[in-house]
């Protein structure tokens, strides 16, 4: 199978952006559209209820500009330092998840690449995760990268 649009979610946490440091093994080709995108969500939640504030226009612009540029050095660390077109993309969003998929869609994106979080104990219990809802409302092809293990020997 030839994924020639990858499309990549980025979260900018520091433990998920390690776990995509997996992509170097997945050998995607340098001709490939490689797509880096995080969604900046800006919904609120109180735990009484949740509100939405959307960012002015001045303050849109500015996160937009400071995420394409932590966007744009994350290449070498992702490996994509040799594909030819990696193209990174940050929106603003009240629905981050739905942003991302639509984005997906529009492009014919054939293959999505996310990286998973552990959620242990009470949270591990809940589906609403971002994997889970791109398992459940993709149509492009998954792969999930899972952190890495961490053996203490001594």
């Amino acid at each position: 199978m030839n994924f020639d649009k990858v499309v990549v979610a980025l979260d900018m946490d520091e433990n998920s952006i390690e776990t995509l440091t997996q992509l170097k093994n997945l050998n995607i080709p340098t001709s490939a559209e490689v797509h880096l995108v995080y969604v900046f969500e800006y919904v609120a939640n109180n735990f009484d209820f949740t509100f939405v504030i959307p960012p002015s226009a001045e303050d849109l612009g500015k996160i937009q500009m400071i995420m394409l540029e932590k966007i744009e050095a994350l290449k070498p660390k992702l490996g994509l330092d040799k594909h030819t077109k990696v193209i990174p993309k940050c929106f603003v969003s009240g629905n981050a998840k739905q942003e991302f998929l639509n984005y997906a869609e529009s492009i014919n994106a054939n293959l999505i690449v996310a990286a998973s979080k552990e959620r242990k104990g009470f949270l591990g219990l809940f589906e609403s995760s971002f994997t889970n809802f791109l398992t459940k409302f993709s149509r492009a092809n998954l792969i999930i990268l899972r952190p890495q293990p961490v053996y203490n020997i001594g």
